[in-house]
């Protein structure tokens, strides 16, 4: 006869609540199908086209990652809605980890400037890896008056609401970092959104806008058509290929910092042993010299991080920017 001691009745009786909602066969399944992960291809959700910086380095990653997990990673475009549209691509899909979004600074300013917003980017998706920044650069066009940064300053002091600035989009990144430098400098300028970075750009190029925010990958056409002049990097240090351009932070204003950066979350409910094994992959895809080498020639700083420092960044980040969006009176439009 079976004895059964004081120590494993509680055993049991610890055991009973799960022995109640599974049998211990879908528990074993449950347990291998995390350890055997991933089976099946795994797809990467870009809210964006295929061109652009994030279009090039999800792809480059893609295929390392494919090498790494032993199945096929997929990145498939889902563009529009300020990134909304690719969201809720991922919030849609099952929590098994075979579905991931490639987030940005969307995850952090969307609540705060749409109206009627139905997902809640902080308990709708776990952080997996900050996966790159994108050191950003302000530049004017070549004819531009000002030959650096404290002559740009000046000029647009003496010449209030009449110089424009080029972004990507409103309260993007390179936006709020236009809006607190007119804050801080005591400046008007005025602010012009296009559709895209690349965009911006060209009418730097062409004229039609004085001077644009934007990542370094993006002013290269510029800078190499000899039609722009660099003044100021927008992060806490200088952009790597352009040394001898100082930052904002160092021209006067320190605790200035204004990168783009890209993440990769899942949703919530994706099992903790596959949030590290994807962690992991994605870290030894930013490591990679042959993705991480090219990414480095035009500016672009691979990471790879845990998803323990991700979170912590986006802490930090959402209490800056939630902040910086109040005091400039943006609402939900």
């Amino acid at each position: 006869m079976t004895k059964f001691t004081r120590r494993t009745m509680l055993k049991m009786g610890a055991l009973a609540p799960v022995a109640a909602t599974a049998s211990p066969l879908a528990l074993r399944s449950a347990f291998a199908a995390d350890s055997n992960w991933p089976e099946r291809t795994v797809t990467i959700v870009l809210p964006y086209g295929p061109a652009g910086a994030a279009g090039i380095v999800s792809q480059a990653m893609a295929a390392n990652m494919s090498g790494s997990l032993g199945q096929s990673v997929i990145v498939v475009n889902r563009p529009g809605g300020n990134t909304v549209i690719g969201a809720t691509a991922l919030l849609e899909e099952p929590a098994d980890g075979y579905t991931m979004f490639w987030g940005s600074a969307n995850q952090l300013t969307n609540p705060l400037t749409m109206k009627d917003l139905t997902i809640n980017y902080e308990t709708d998706f776990v952080p997996v890896s900050q996966i790159a920044r994108f050191p950003s650069i302000i530049a004017v066009r070549e004819d531009f008056p000002a030959q650096n940064f404290g002559e740009f300053l000046d000029y647009i002091r003496a010449n209030p609401g009449k110089v424009t600035c080029g972004t990507h989009s409103t309260v993007s990144v390179p936006h709020l970092a236009m809006e607190q430098l007119q804050k801080l400098a005591d400046i008007k300028m005025v602010h012009v959104p296009y559709k895209g970075a690349s965009v911006a750009v060209q009418e730097l190029m062409g004229g039609q806008v004085d001077s644009v925010i934007v990542t370094t990958s993006t002013i290269s056409p510029a800078l190499e058509a000899g039609k722009a002049r660099l003044l100021a990097a927008t992060g806490s240090q200088r952009a790597s290929i352009f040394p001898d351009i100082p930052t904002v932070a160092e021209s006067g204003f320190p605790g200035f910092n204004f990168d783009d950066w890209a993440g990769m979350f899942y949703k919530t409910g994706v099992p903790q042993e596959i949030v590290t094994k994807a962690s992991q992959a994605i870290a030894k895809a930013c490591a990679d010299p042959e993705i991480a080498g090219p990414q480095a020639k035009v500016g672009t700083q691979l990471l790879g991080t845990s998803p323990e420092d991700f979170t912590a960044f986006l802490n930090e980040q959402r209490t800056t920017i939630v902040q910086l969006v109040k005091e400039l009176g943006l609402v939900p439009g």
